[in-house]
């Protein structure tokens, strides 16, 4: 989930092909999410464009053990020859030109091999310059089984099943996946082929690509009235129906790719999630940015915290200037809603004091205020605030001024490096000793950390597993590791919420990210600590 999502922001398909697989396999569930989470990883950093594809496939050989084939194929850069036999050595860095844009693969793969190697399994590479990547993991389970996963079901034997799907490999994808459940499948990849077809089907599939609104408007009319007793939109992007409420009605759902078991018998039994609401839709559609609010009207605050309690906006409300400069010491945001007039330190003081704090000092800052007069607007910019938002305030123009100050804001950990120095001079003040130290700190104490998160999982204390992964977040707070910084905070949220399966998921990510950060820290300080005597 946190991988598709992850392609789908940056542009790209993710593909996922299932061959028939025995329900219940033995083998090491932790160490294969590992290699999973760090290779599709290095596809998403090295793809600019094109798609990521995982395939799952397997082979019953003697004595119940029941041979895994995993692959992770991607069209992104490429790798030369010459630099393929380097790539698995740690800390390999590949063409000087291509490390400025892509860092820090080496000793992921090394781990990955490791790993590979620790199970009696072989991980293979087929790679072309300009063309892409093939890894290849193969690895021996015991098949507990004789059941399997793709296999006839009474629900979707002999229904037919229509599915528009311009992308040829996804659409390969599904209809394999459909096959194997029993359904007379049927594939266009035209809106001219799909309206050129006579017959009824009992579901559409139809998958939404990434284009201008007109031509998806166009689209959206076409299917909403083609023959089928139930239609379900697919999309990669963002949710089809949020610019076109209209068309809510037409369909059963909209569904994120890929197509997955889990999904299916959802559109079955009809609980997949429930049409949202045009508000709603917009929610969605928001990044997933660390927003603090200051006012000091309690029933201001509640409102703002009503309107975003469903999006993906983490809100930190504030009643004081005073409290929320206390705040930005010690909790980085990526926008501040700032009241001007507020009793004691007003919002244009408090703007001041936070622009000296080293994690929000360059974090934007809106003026929320009821004077939008033009002389008020240039002494509240000029005054170190970068936008203003008029009272009382509108859901739509709250919307906007969100998207428009975090675009930048990547919801998706996976697309941040690893380690920023950059970073981590901001957050030390651009003081080069104590930042060098902060980072030492810091990964001193990073195998501790891991192995805590890691045994209070296993022994099921939750309330262990949240209470070590805040301690990380907020150490990652005062050095520059973003993408270890995001993982915790992500984990945190899940932990709070109680989404134990999601943290599940989550939890190999993030211990192998405590190993690769804490590696790449540890050779940048011995590279560049010497700097520290100058």
């Amino acid at each position: 989930t946190i991988m598709s999502k992850s392609a789908h922001m940056k542009g790209l398909e993710f593909i996922l092909e299932l061959g028939p697989l025995p329900e219940k396999l033995i083998g090491d569930v932790f160490r294969i999410r590992q290699i999973l989470n760090n290779l599709l990883s290095n596809a998403l950093k090295f793809t600019s464009s094109g798609y990521i594809k995982l395939a799952v496939q397997g082979k019953a050989l003697q004595h119940g053990i029941h041979e895994l084939e995993i692959k992770i194929e991607d069209t992104g850069i490429g790798i030369s020859r010459k630099d393929k036999n380097k790539l698995f050595s740690a800390f390999s860095q590949i063409d000087d030109a291509l490390n400025r844009s892509y860092q820090g693969t080496g000793l992921g793969l090394v781990i990955c091999q490791e790993l590979v190697k620790l199970m009696r399994g072989q991980l293979t590479l087929k790679t072309t310059p300009g063309q892409g990547s093939i890894f290849t993991v193969v690895l021996r389970t015991n098949q507990l089984s004789q059941r399997y996963a793709l296999s006839p079901l009474p629900e979707w034997l002999n229904k037919r099943v229509l599915i528009f799907d311009p992308h040829p490999q996804s659409r390969r994808a599904s209809a394999q996946m459909m096959i194997s459940l029993g359904a007379r499948v049927y594939c266009v990849e035209s809106i001219a082929h799909l309206q050129s077809l006579q017959e009824a089907f009992d579901y559409l599939f139809a998958t939404l690509p990434t284009m201008k609104k007109a031509s998806r408007e166009q689209m959206l009319e076409a299917l909403c009235v083609f023959n089928a007793g139930k239609r379900i939109l697919w999309y990669s992007g963002d949710e089809p129906l949020t610019d076109f409420p209209a068309y809510t009605e037409d369909f059963e759902a909209q569904v994120r790719m890929p197509l997955t078991i889990t999904k299916l018998e959802g559109i079955v039994h009809g609980n997949i999630k429930e049409k949202v609401s045009p508000q709603q839709s917009k929610l969605n559609t928001l990044p997933k940015a660390r927003i603090l609010a200051v006012d000091d009207m309690d029933m201001n605050l509640k409102l703002l915290d009503t309107w975003l309690a469903d999006s993906p906006v983490q809100l930190t409300l504030s009643t004081s200037g005073q409290d929320s400069v206390n705040r930005c010491k010690n909790e980085e945001f990526d926008l501040i809603l700032m009241d001007v007039q507020m009793p004691g330190m007003d919002g244009i003081q408090a703007t001041r004091h936070i622009r000296k704090t080293p994690l929000n000092a360059g974090t934007p800052i809106i003026a929320v205020t009821a004077h939008a007069f033009k002389e008020e607007q240039e002494r509240l910019l000029s005054s170190g605030m970068e936008d203003y938002l008029p009272k009382p305030i509108e859901f739509s123009t709250l919307i906007t001024l969100i998207k428009r100050w975090c675009q930048g804001v990547d919801s998706s950990a996976m697309a941040l490096p690893t380690l920023d120095w950059q970073l981590a001079l901001k957050r030390a003040n651009q003081n080069r000793d104590l930042a060098m130290e902060l980072l030492r700190e810091f990964i001193a104490h990073l195998p501790q950390a891991a192995e805590i998160i890691r045994s209070e999982w296993d022994a099921r204390h939750y309330k262990g597993v949240q209470d070590e992964i805040h301690r990380l977040h907020g150490a990652c707070c005062y050095t520059g590791v973003p993408k270890l910084q995001a993982l915790a905070n992500e984990m945190e949220s899940a932990l709070k919420l109680g989404n134990h399966y999601e943290v599940a998921e989550m939890l190999p990510t993030i211990i192998l990210e405590c190993e690769i950060a804490a590696a790449q820290a540890d050779k940048f300080i011995q590279d560049n600590g010497a700097f520290n005597s100058h």
